[in-house]
């Protein structure tokens, strides 16, 4: 027992902490005696004579006191946590001679403690996530009200938001909207919280004109690096192939190669931010990829559009559908991917279709030293040779220079036309 004037006048639960910590637990047990023997015995006693009997090694001791202090007090966290300890080093260390059922019901009653104590765990984080979001929010409304919309404070707050609720459609469809007005890159704890960047496959990712030899380039990186096509979006046809975060998370740590018709939207740029994707952006003369596109469609190929009424048009109304309704798709595509360049808010590359067909060993060759893949050029003239030699690649007719001939001179003015809605992209890459 302590003697010292200091010890002696702490109160008894102080004084049997301390010793405790002393490594003389009998007399810390000594200390607590007196208090653990009433009946309404305070529960920090009895959890420090709980924890101290069990450290001893005498559970069956320890079991009275530990319970007698949850069954007081619920919330005693570290005394639920040292009952189900000595719950399970009972039912462990229990002899032969001790009846089976006895056994199960003490193993029983430490999963049923563990369980609780999880339970209390988790409502006290549901209580601190309802607390931070409602505090967030508040916090959000004041910004809003007294703040531009380019303030990057917003964009913090609409971050906090998603890492709180990740699955909450009205956080997670801001969160995108805010970052872009406040100039804020994305990072992978927006969207995966727990993932550390290193763990993330590679993604040879290319973003593509439709009808610009993508299937064909998509057949040479498989081939050269066996990775495998993975499709990030959602799905194909008439529906715009944009990243879909499930499907990122699910292949977050793989390594493939990825082909989609994708516009450099907000989402998309902060998503390839996120996940540390850096694209290929491969691109046709426009009028020659058009007119791919409708020998594309008057193959049968019109059901993959909402252009169900294809073969019941006329020559000329198909040209003017072409001109008029897919022709400002490409642009936007070209202009969205070029604003991303230029304000270099990914790291990416250029591909035209005519030096990849032209030139698919050099072509292939710029894009591996783009990745970072190690191919030497026998491998990649090997790559280029098999993909060729099986002929499977969709190219059409391949032919450059066929749209100057097949639009009006009037068509082909509306769609250079197009490009006044983009001052300042340089459209001489897709020959407008």
């Amino acid at each position: 027992m302590p003697t010292d004037e200091t010890s002696a006048a702490k109160p008894p639960l102080d004084r049997a902490h301390d010793l405790a910590a002393a490594g003389r637990p009998q007399d810390a047990l000594a200390e607590l005696r007196p208090e653990v023997d009433k009946p309404d015995a305070d529960p920090q006693a009895l959890s420090l004579a709980g924890r101290i009997l069990l450290d001893k090694g005498e559970p069956l001791r320890a079991l009275p006191l530990l319970d007698r202090c949850v069954s007081t007090d619920p919330e005693a966290t570290a005394a639920r946590r040292a009952l189900s300890e000595a719950l399970a080093v009972v039912a462990t260390t229990a002899g032969p001679s001790s009846p089976p059922a006895e056994r199960m019901r003490l193993l029983a009653a430490a999963v049923s403690e563990v369980h609780a104590l999880e339970g209390r765990r988790q409502q006290q984080l549901d209580g601190l996530k309802r607390d931070l979001l409602a505090a967030l929010l508040d916090l959000q409304t004041e910004v809003n009200r007294t703040t531009s919309f380019t303030d990057p404070v917003r964009g913090g707050i609409a971050r906090l938001l998603v890492q709180l609720a990740p699955d909450n459609p009205t956080m997670r469809a801001n969160m995108s909207p805010t970052l872009a007005a406040s100039d804020t890159r994305a990072g992978l704890s927006d969207f995966m919280p727990l993932m550390e960047p290193g763990a993330l496959g590679r993604k040879l990712f290319v973003s593509c004109f439709p009808k610009s030899g993508s299937t064909y380039l998509l057949s040479l990186l498989s081939t050269l690096t066996g990775l495998p096509h993975i499709p990030l979006c959602y799905t194909f046809g008439q529906n715009e192939q944009d990243l879909y975060l499930p499907y990122l998370r699910t292949y977050a740590e793989t390594n493939a190669v990825v082909q989609q018709h994708c516009r450099a939207t907000e989402a998309n740029v902060h998503l390839m931010q996120g996940f540390g994707i850096t694209p290929v952006i491969l691109v046709r003369n426009l009028f020659d990829t058009l007119v791919s596109l409708h020998d594309y469609y008057d193959n049968g190929l019109f059901i993959e559009s909402f252009l169900r009424h294809w073969p019941g048009l006329s020559a000329d109304d198909r040209r003017a559908c072409i001109v008029d309704m897919v022709a400002p798709w490409y642009v936007t595509f070209y202009a969205s991917w070029w604003r991303v360049t230029v304000r270099k808010e990914l790291r990416v590359t250029w591909l035209t279709y005519e030096t990849l067909i032209e030139k698919p060993e050099a072509a292939l060759k710029d894009l591996c030293r783009f990745w970072g893949i190690n191919a030497d050029g026998a491998m990649v003239a090997q790559a280029v040779n098999a993909v060729t030699k099986a002929g499977d690649t969709r190219l059409n007719k391949g032919v450059a220079g066929r749209g100057a001939s097949f639009f009006t001179e009037a068509e082909k003015e509306k769609i250079r036309g197009l490009t006044r809605y983009h001052p300042n992209v340089d459209f001489s890459a897709i020959g407008l």
